[in-house]
C-alpha cells in the first residue's frame, strides 16, 4: 500500500481481478473483500472463451502457463514454440494444473 492509503499494483493488478473491486483498503487488507462488478465479470468471460476457442480453433495450445517462466523455457529451447504452435504441451501448467 502506498504512504496514501492506495493500492500500488491497481493499475497493473491481473486482468482475472478486475472483475472485482473494493471501496475500503482496510477491507482488502484485513478479509481480502472486494465486490463483484457482474458486467465486467460477463466481459471477461466472454473474452477468455473467445480467445481459447481462436486458439482451439488454429491446433495452438491454450493451457495457461506463468509468462515469465514460458519464456524463459523458449528461451532455453528454440523448438518449444514450434512444438506449441503445433498443438504440444511444452510449457509447465499454472500450479492450480488448468487444462482448457
Amino acid at each position: 500500500m502506498a504512504e496514501n492509503g492506495e493500492c500500488q499494483i491497481y493499475s497493473v493488478r491481473p486482468h482475472k481481478c478486475r472483475s472485482n473491486i473494493s471501496t475500503s483498503v482496510k477491507a482488502c487488507i484485513s478479509t481480502r473483500n472486494a465486490v463483484e462488478v457482474q458486467e465486467i465479470k460477463h466481459l471477461h468471460n466472454v473474452i477468455t472463451t473467445e480467445t481459447v476457442n481462436k486458439y482451439k480453433s488454429k491446433g495452438c495450445v491454450m493451457h495457461p502457463t506463468e509468462l515469465t517462466q514460458g519464456i524463459l523455457a523458449a528461451l532455453d529451447n528454440e523448438e518449444l514454440p514450434e512444438k506449441w504452435a503445433n498443438g504440444v504441451q511444452v510449457y509447465e501448467l499454472l500450479p492450480e494444473r488448468i487444462m482448457l
